[in-house]
């Protein structure tokens, strides 16, 4: 059996999911800041804002969301940690070391001295409490959830709900070459 008209729909279908899956990751969004002081290991006089900000700090992810053509349809594809940010992560969760070292680098972040509020010299060891107070910050947080996926997904079928019966149909009256009536 040939499901052209029904193909041409799921190709439309795919790169409309795709765009909105890049929508939704450059949509300024409300999201929640957390401040804390720190003794001992545990938090202490935490405060949390709310803020609009998008999930896309580089725009890498939104750049890294191809369609591709599969041999059952079509797929859309992205980076890695594309799920991590529709997941989050759970409280208690670290990240590892060695992938928050590299990012600190990548994004070259640098410690300000409090006193003056002026930034120190990017060294290892800076990196690495750097990191370690971002780490410690995670685990006892967690990174919150940004379900893109799902949001692009429903706002897709919804979109496509009738026109992907109706090229289905015809589809499958081409292929049998009967038009069914219904008897009365």
């Amino acid at each position: 059996m040939v499901f052209a008209k029904t193909n041409k729909v799921l190709k439309k279908m795919t790169d409309f999911f795709a765009e909105q899956m890049r929508i939704n990751l450059g949509a300024k969004v409300k999201r929640k800041s957390y401040r804390s002081k720190w003794r001992n290991g545990k938090p202490y006089n935490t405060s949390v804002k709310s803020f609009r900000a998008s999930h896309s700090a580089s725009g890498s992810l939104i750049r890294s969301i191809k369609v591709s053509k599969s041999n059952i349809g079509y797929a859309v594809s992205m980076n890695e940690y594309g799920v991590f940010v529709n997941d989050g992560r759970e409280k208690g969760k670290g990240i590892p070391i060695p992938v928050m070292n590299k990012w600190i680098k990548k994004r070259d972040l640098k410690p300000r001295d409090l006193k003056t509020g002026e930034f120190k010299k990017n060294t290892p060891a800076a990196r690495k409490s750097i990191g370690f107070m971002m780490n410690r910050k995670i685990k006892h947080f967690g990174i919150e959830p940004y379900p893109f996926i799902k949001t692009s997904r429903e706002t897709t079928r919804y979109v496509f709900r009738d026109e992907i019966k109706k090229e289905m149909k015809k589809d499958i009256i081409n292929n049998l070459g009967v038009i069914f009536k219904p008897k009365r």
